[in-house]
């Protein structure tokens, strides 16, 4: 545990002391009171006892010498600490060619979802004229401003927009109107704060704000200690250092990962139905005329007012797409209302939305309700399916391999 008599180095001290798969060997700190369990060494240099993986959670002036052990003894790290240089991220990027190395301004599930969503906003919200702040809290002790966690917030919306924005931290010295092609990031430092980000998205009459608090470390400790057990004897990959935990490839598959597997290829495949696209007619599923799914099933042109297709394994009945993917009809019924309503209400509640806007968001409803179906596995009958409920389940169907 490099950096184990800070904060976060004695929340992972006492998770990693409960938890039956780890075992924390030696820890690195330039303070230290002999209170711990295990041997603490003032430098990583001096450290001799083996390990399978190293957490960092220090300072940016120790992790040149983290780096340099790193490389040198072959150790895989979880590296958390924020607030590097360019130089440094060059470095880690170049010890991460030989060694695995997986970085992340935040560990926490939560936030590592908040950068996928606000990649979403900032795709309809930017171009619709919005402008965007972000905003984050912490306690008085954190040296770095602003978070590294805000700037990789905004270097997700930055990614998202071609990175045509500007990032401005302090507008005390001009007195200007606000340029459109900035991102504002502010700090704010006080008491106990763990960690808050505010995403405001600021527009004609109406503000969007997508928010994160957490409310203890041990949410960060956690994700670092399950990104260790999946680290621990991995080979380097390149490009995974610079990678959150939701994307990092090296991490895909561990228990605290958001949405590198299923939830990526689900709403990958929501949108590559949708964006095929040109009007409420699904023509085709994944963005080909005759999509197979699970090898020999396929599914062509359905329409919104009752879809028309063939689907192996399942019939048409009165105009209506019979799926078998083993449930009650009553389930059908339901899945069908529901993307209904949730077409109608959008429809209802915002006459801005284009008609495939709302189709769009009425499919991912779809897709989560049908993949719940598919896991249950049961027969479903779907009445009059329109596009939401016929193109979310088909899309599952690819991704899961049943047997619709």
């Amino acid at each position: 545990m490099h950096g184990c008599n800070g904060r976060m180095g004695q929340v992972i001290s006492g998770l990693a002391a409960e938890d039956g798969e780890v075992q924390l060997v030696a820890g690195v700190d330039v303070f230290d009171d002999g209170h711990n369990p295990y041997p603490v060494f003032s430098n990583i240099k001096d450290c001799s006892l083996e390990a399978d993986c190293i957490i960092d959670f220090s300072t940016a002036g120790a992790l040149d010498e983290l780096l340099d052990y790193c490389e040198e003894q072959r150790v895989p790290c979880v590296l958390c600490t924020t607030g590097l240089s360019e130089e440094q991220l060059q470095r880690v990027q170049q010890v991460s060619e030989r060694v695995a190395v997986l970085r992340s301004a935040n560990m926490s599930l939560g936030v590592n979802l908040l950068f996928g969503l606000v990649k979403k906003a900032a795709a309809v919200l930017a171009p619709a004229g919005f402008d965007m702040e972000i905003v984050e809290r912490h306690h008085n002790q954190k040296i770095d401003a602003p978070s590294g966690t805000a700037l990789a917030l905004a270097d997700s919306i930055n990614e998202e927009l071609d990175r045509a924005y500007e990032y401005v931290y302090d507008r005390s010295g001009r007195r200007m109107k606000r340029p459109k092609k900035e991102i504002g990031i502010s700090a704010v430092r006080g008491g106990t704060i763990v960690g808050e980000h505010d995403v405001i998205f600021a527009g004609t009459d109406e503000v969007v704000t997508i928010s994160h608090t957490a409310y203890s470390r041990a949410v960060f400790a956690k994700g670092a200690v399950q990104a260790a057990k999946f680290l621990a004897g991995k080979p380097a990959v390149a490009g995974a250092c610079s990678k959150g935990v939701a994307d990092a490839a090296v991490y895909a598959g561990a228990d605290s990962v958001v949405h590198t597997c299923a939830g990526a290829a689900v709403n990958a495949c929501a949108d590559a139905a949708v964006n095929t696209c040109a009007d409420p007619v699904i023509q085709s599923v994944a963005g080909s005329d005759t999509s197979t799914a699970a090898g020999s099933r396929a599914v062509s042109d359905a329409s919104s007012s009752g879809a028309s297709g063939i689907i192996s394994g399942g019939r048409i009945r009165n105009g209506a797409v019979v799926v078998r993917v083993a449930a009650s009809e009553v389930v059908g019924y339901v899945v069908n209302a529901v993307c209904s309503v949730v077409y109608k209400v959008i429809h209802s509640v915002s006459g801005i939305l284009q008609e495939r806007t709302a189709a769009a968001f009425a499919l991912r409803h779809g897709i989560v309700i049908a993949a719940v179906i598919v896991v249950i596995g049961r027969d479903v009958v779907i009445i009059s399916g329109g596009t939401a409920a016929v193109g979310g389940i088909a899309a599952v169907a690819g991704l899961t391999g049943s047997g619709v």
